[in-house]
């Protein structure tokens, strides 16, 4: 994740950094069911989007002989509290709970192309998308196997 951040972060390379704009954009709280179908939906959207502009960047420097990054993504679904924390020394906005946590472990367990998603994740969509269910993970911090999906770019 560091070595994406660094690119978009250098300038937009063939729409990453807009499917990073917009996957931070989906994190925001839900309350109706169609705010759920919608955030989620960006959510989902802005990985495949990242996975496939990023597909399109490394053929790109493949031809060029430059090194080829590979991402994991892990999402998930639930409540999670965001705001300031901190001291007045140094305050940054961050996302914090079980529901980040868990999403943070999946992307652990995401190889290189992967984008893998919860149970929560699934049930929260409203629309279909391909999935493939893998074998449940056992999380640290979950007392049972979490059931995750391979959700196909």
């Amino acid at each position: 994740p560091g070595a994406i951040n660094l690119y978009a972060a250098a300038g937009p390379f063939d729409g990453v950094e807009f499917a990073l704009r917009r996957l931070v954009l989906g994190n925001g709280r839900a309350g109706t069911a169609a705010q759920r179908w919608y955030v989620n939906t960006v959510q989902l959207e802005a990985a495949v989007d990242m996975m496939r502009s990023l597909e399109r960047l490394n053929t790109r420097w493949r031809v060029q002989g430059r090194p080829q990054l590979q991402i994991g993504i892990g999402l998930n679904y639930g409540e999670a509290f965001a705001g300031n924390i901190g001291s007045q020394r140094r305050l940054e906005f961050t996302v914090i709970g079980d529901t980040v946590n868990t999403a943070n472990r999946l992307c652990a367990w995401a190889e290189g192309g992967e984008i893998l998603i919860t149970q929560a994740m699934r049930d929260a969509l409203m629309h279909a998308h391909p999935l493939v269910e893998r074998p449940p993970l056992k999380l640290r911090g979950k007392a049972e196997p979490v059931v995750v999906y391979n959700a196909l770019a």
